[in-house]
């Protein structure tokens, strides 16, 4: 169960980082756009030049964030798989003991039956009236 919610946990992590990437994929969508749309306008005036400028400024900037939050993304991924690394493991291990309880217990039961079929069979063969006796 914590195996699996763990592995949930880095799921949700890896969209998170697709997310992240998507974003950036739109700014510089943006940023493309931007600059053609004034390259199909002709001229340009000084004005639009310096929205431009700080119009890229802005998406460059946001950039930079999305990449600051995509690198801690990418860190707490890796932590997250080390985590559901071990707790597989965890599972392993136990599965394993449970298996090797199960048939420890096998084995002891059928010692014990065998050991109760011995004493019924020795039981009835002593017995005043048992047909094992001659």
């Amino acid at each position: 169960m914590q195996a699996r919610m763990e592995r949930l946990r880095w799921e949700q992590m890896r969209a998170e980082l697709r997310a992240i990437d998507d974003e950036r994929r739109q700014l510089q969508a943006e940023k493309e756009k931007s600059a053609g749309q004034l390259r199909s306008q002709g001229s340009a005036y000084g004005l639009d030049l310096h929205a431009l400028e700080n119009f890229r400024r802005h998406l460059d900037e946001e950039d930079g964030r999305l990449e600051r939050k995509r690198a801690e993304c990418e860190q707490r991924i890796i932590a997250q798989m080390k985590v559901v690394t071990a707790k597989e493991r965890e599972v392993k291990v136990l599965e394993h003991l449970r298996a090797k309880r199960l048939d420890t217990w096998t084995v002891e039961l059928a010692r014990e039956i065998e050991q109760q079929a011995s004493e019924a069979f020795l039981a009835r063969w002593r017995s005043p009236g048992g047909e094992g006796r001659r």
